[in-house]
């Protein structure tokens, strides 16, 4: 009986030594609480209550995702980044024994690395240089996981958000929808300024302005056409680096109105969409972008000696014939030897002139204007008896027009 007991015991231990490992495993094994040896695959035998398996770990590629943290660029904007890094263990003695929580070590790594790379670069570098930061990461990640076992395979920056501002400021540089009914304020009537809300046909002449080299506008009068033409100037103003921004009317006064309802504007934009302004007179506004905005009359010798790379040309077709003939003869061919040069035209009808030459052309396509144009019934409450009262109070129908 002692011997059949003796033999039971002896089946039980045996059975009890086996371990069958699964694939994609390793079992890190010590023995009287020293390391032993590591299990791979299979099947293997220890001694029970000598030997133990300290840590079951997988060899597995692995991928852990780093928790979204705040750094700061070097021109000191404030972006919350989170990325994932993939790895593979390939010394699981190394993993157990030369850190206590190797995870914890792999996201400690990444997120003191990426706040010092980060922290040398600016915004813009930070969103333009994606593939350099991971390979930078890459590699000095690798470099100090490879004391505790593990290959770090890959390091890829999920999301780079920028703070709320630099969100909106990305919003109103892309879509100029966006900007003018979200931050642009006019002046309405006894209303005092009111958040601007673009009708339709405004809508469309904005995203024909942004998408058309030459534009040209025939436009019934108080349909908005000023007020649509110094959110697109103000805009071209803000977004862009190193342009001049011409504007022209058929009389001084006129351009300087249109100017002040540029400022208007500006000045009441937030902070974060405003920039430096280097120069601000009744003429000439010069911002810290490079790019400045000049209002002159439309003369002969209009923008002689500037560089125009936008010209807003108002109510064109009211400027006296021999001024507007000569005037487009010497400007045209500057504005348009530019490749990024634009050109808008606006006006009310006035008889047969350059302007309504141009208008002519754009429509037959013979030239290479776009044509916008603007009826006095695409305003909302416009009827006829509205038009009939004001065909009366102008004096005429060619008054009204």
């Amino acid at each position: 009986m002692i011997g059949i007991g003796i033999i039971v015991v002896l089946v039980i231990i045996f059975i009890a030594g086996i371990k069958v490992i699964p694939q994609s495993k390793a079992y890190v094994v010590e023995r009287l609480g020293q390391f032993h040896r590591i299990l791979e695959p299979g099947w293997h035998f220890v001694i029970p209550g000598v030997d133990f398996v300290r840590k079951k770990v997988s060899t597995k590629q692995q991928i852990l995702d780093v928790p979204p943290q705040s750094v700061i660029t070097k021109d000191n904007v404030k972006i919350s980044v989170d990325n994932v890094i993939f790895y593979k263990m390939l010394n699981a003695k190394d993993a157990v024994y030369n850190i206590e929580d190797y995870k914890s070590g792999i996201v400690y790594s990444a997120t003191t690395n990426i706040r010092n790379i980060l922290g040398n670069m600016t915004l813009d570098e930070v969103l333009a240089g994606r593939d350099s930061i991971n390979q930078s990461l890459l590699g000095i990640i690798d470099e100090v996981t490879d004391a505790y076992g593990i290959k770090v395979l890959s390091v890829e920056i999920k999301n780079i958000i920028p703070p709320e501002e630099i969100q909106e400021v990305t919003k109103c540089a892309q879509d100029i929808i966006y900007f003018a009914n979200n931050y642009c304020y006019c002046m309405q009537g006894s209303k005092g300024y009111q958040p601007l809300t673009l009708r339709d046909y405004q809508d469309d002449m904005l995203r024909q302005y942004s998408k058309n080299r030459f534009n040209i506008t025939l436009a019934s009068r108080q349909v908005g056409k000023t007020v649509t033409a110094a959110v697109f100037l103000l805009h071209s103003a803000i977004f862009n680096y190193d342009k001049n921004i011409g504007l022209a009317a058929n009389k001084q006064a006129t351009a300087i109105e249109i100017m002040d309802k540029i400022k208007e504007i500006l000045d009441r934009l937030p902070f974060f969409l405003k920039p430096g302004i280097k120069t601000n007179n009744q003429a000439m506004m010069e911002f810290d972008n490079g790019c400045r905005m000049i209002a002159q009359a439309t003369t002969k010798r209009s923008f002689i000696g500037h560089t125009i790379h936008i010209l807003y040309l108002d109510e064109f077709a009211h400027v006296e014939p021999h001024i507007l003939n000569e005037f487009y003869e010497n400007i045209m061919p500057t504005v348009s030897s530019m490749e990024d040069s634009k050109i808008v035209i606006t006006s009310t009808p006035n008889g047969y002139n350059k302007y309504h030459d141009i208008w002519q052309g754009a429509i037959d396509g013979t030239n290479s204007f776009n044509p916008i144009r603007v009826d006095w019934w695409q305003v909302p409450g416009r009827d006829e008896a509205w038009r009939d009262k004001m065909i009366h109070d102008c004096g005429g129908p060619d008054e009204f027009m």
